[in-house]
């Protein structure tokens, strides 16, 4: 099952079809996307697919956190040393610049057209009018980039829609 990456700027619980999602000790929150298109509030801002890359390790958790949270995780410390050390960032290479504008072009798209549904086939019609736009513009991109950079637009402005 796929999940969306959110935080909680409120440190809120969401509750969806009978499960309650609580911010960990950063304020974020991993809902299944079937689910995340119920829950509808402004405090919950989408993160990804993925959750941020760069540890991020706050002096002391929120209040708003249970500390049951804060003695789990001290109780496990011990046991696993070499998740205690902090994660790298993998390697890769940097997002091209022309990729903010290819956004804005399919958000634009997005708004006229509206998200494609599942199996539907105009995912495939947004893919093929960025594909477009990258060459008219002197760019170069795979086809697995390119879906990989739709369906991460596509779930942001789904999130847009139903937060």
């Amino acid at each position: 099952m796929r999940t969306l990456w959110f935080r909680s700027t409120e440190w809120q619980s969401y509750y969806a079809e009978g499960q309650t999602f609580r911010p960990d000790a950063e304020g974020y929150i991993e809902i299944p996307e079937n689910l995340a298109v119920q829950i509808k509030d402004p405090t919950l801002v989408y993160i990804g697919r993925e959750r941020h890359k760069t540890p991020v390790t706050p002096a002391e958790p929120h209040p708003g956190v249970a500390s049951a949270a804060v003695d789990r995780d001290a109780s496990t410390a011990g046991r696993n040393k070499r998740s205690a050390a902090p994660k790298l960032p993998r390697g890769g290479s940097r997002e091209r610049s022309f990729w903010a504008e290819a956004r804005a072009v399919a958000m634009r798209w997005l708004i006229d057209e509206g998200c494609p549904a599942p199996r539907d086939g105009r995912q495939v019609i947004l893919e093929h009018h960025i594909d477009q736009w990258l060459d008219n513009h002197g760019h170069e991109a795979s086809e697995p980039t390119i879906r990989r950079h739709v369906q991460q637009w596509i779930a942001e402005r789904r999130a847009e829609l139903y937060v």
